[in-house]
């Protein structure tokens, strides 16, 4: 490690794994957004079939009622209302989520180490 030009290669080559590190998260990454955007679009399909079908049926079944626009009026708000939780979730999934956290760790690991060396380095 005394060589001159050591401390050079080592931070080149640092950099290097720590590059191929963030390669392999913003993979993963991607996978998980990919997987969970196609399953988010595809239970939205299925929601949206079952809302319109089972607004249909109970329209039908409450058709002969007087109170048929209140009930109807309850159910679409139900709908709002489970537009609007599963809005938040997504939101607050979004806000936990820390993208590249072992590459930024690992930096602040590398970065400690090469500063511990080069203080016992110094005169």
């Amino acid at each position: 490690m005394d060589a001159p030009g050591s401390t050079p290669r080592i931070l080149l080559e640092g950099l290097l794994h720590r590059g191929e590190l963030a390669g392999l998260e913003l993979r993963d990454a991607r996978a998980h957004f990919m997987v969970t955007g196609a399953v988010a679009g595809v239970a939205g399909a299925l929601v949206l079939l079952f809302g319109v079908t089972g607004t249909f049926a109970l329209a039908a079944l409450v058709w002969e009622r007087g109170d048929r626009a209140a009930i109807l009026g309850l159910v679409a708000f139900a709908y709002l209302a489970g537009a609007g939780a599963l809005a938040w979730w997504a939101a607050a999934r979004m806000r936990a989520w820390r993208p590249l956290s072992e590459t930024r760790y690992q930096l602040r690991e590398d970065c400690a180490c090469l500063n511990h060396y080069l203080s016992e380095k110094a005169p």
